[in-house]
């Protein structure tokens, strides 16, 4: 009886315990609720032609802006042409996006993708 209690004791603080972290990891997250749209103009220039359907599946998103100091912190080096540690980091690719991003995952003890 008293090692099913521990268990149960242990349990629930370790369920306790992810709660926390995923408030703390989605506390500056914000929910993107999927859905589809016509994406595109017939009008406008050649990368925008032509009108098609996109479908995109749900997905968090960061509340705030990367700042140059965060992005510091992860990945060693500032890109922005425009310096200020609380300014946002821009001069940014998709693809250093991405590596920060996985990055971060990695050091918060995330799976990157």
């Amino acid at each position: 009886m008293m090692k099913r209690a521990l268990f149960l004791c242990l349990l629930a603080l370790i369920m306790i315990s992810l709660t926390v972290c995923t408030k703390n990891i989605l506390k500056d997250m914000v929910f993107v609720e999927g859905g589809s749209f016509m994406m595109g103009g017939n009008s406008g220039d050649n990368d925008e032609k032509p009108v098609h359907w996109v479908i995109l599946e749900s997905f968090y998103i960061g509340k705030y802006e990367v700042t140059q100091r965060e992005w510091v912190e992860v990945m060693g080096s500032n890109p922005s042409h425009w310096k200020g540690d609380n300014l946002p980091v821009e001069m940014v690719s998709w693809y250093d996006a991405i590596a920060y991003c996985n990055k971060r995952s990695i050091k918060e003890g995330l799976t990157p993708c």
